[in-house]
């Protein structure tokens, strides 16, 4: 019961849910949405290629394609990102693909992959930064223990094992100069006495 109304459980189950944009199935799929995504760029890639006919230039077409198509493949996608499966992820790729070898795409951007995770840092770090951000109450508490490193610089162990060798071996030589010499004198006097 909801609200004194009864409720057929039954009925919910095959219903998609869109939330900020993003359409989520009962088995959290965002099959649908990629596709709907998809669609709705491709006519925005008809649009770019009749403003090439009229004459706009590569450039230009790139900055529209970049703010309009790209803007609409990312819109939330810190939310849906990690709920796609493999093969809406390639269709995405394959989208960009596409919209490559039509000369839309700027030669400096990044995959769909590296722009989600992008998103996704930059998002996590504003929520870590800002101690007023809505999300920030539902991250760990701060450790106190990792802000009282020390980071002086330090020799590196390899470079202090060297050291000792060195140190050593100039001990041992010296040593061994020492020894040879007594050696040397005590033969020297042996022959003396022969």
């Amino acid at each position: 019961m909801v609200y004194g109304k009864r409720v057929n459980i039954s009925s919910l189950l095959g219903v998609d849910r869109t939330i900020s944009g993003v359409t989520f199935t009962n088995s959290l799929s965002v099959a649908e949405h990629v596709h709907a995504v998809i669609s709705s760029s491709a006519h925005t890639l008809y649009a770019l290629r009749v403003l090439r006919a009229h004459g706009m230039n590569d450039v230009s077409l790139q900055t529209i394609f970049r703010s309009v198509v790209i803007a609409k493949l990312m819109h939330a996608s810190s939310a849906w990102w990690g709920f796609g499966a493999a093969s809406d992820r390639q269709r995405l790729a394959a989208f960009i693909r596409r919209s490559d070898r039509s000369r839309f795409v700027p030669a400096n951007l990044p995959t769909i992959a590296d722009l989600c995770h992008n998103a996704d840092e930059k998002m996590f770090a504003a929520i870590a930064s800002d101690r007023n951000h809505v999300l920030h109450y539902l991250l760990p508490p701060q450790s106190t223990g990792s802000q009282n490193y020390n980071l002086r610089q330090r020799t590196h162990k390899l470079l202090l094992s060297l050291l000792e060798l060195v140190i050593s071996l100039t001990t041992t030589l010296s040593n061994a100069c020492y020894i040879s010499t007594y050696f040397t004198l005590y033969f020297n006097s042996l022959t003396e006495l022969c």
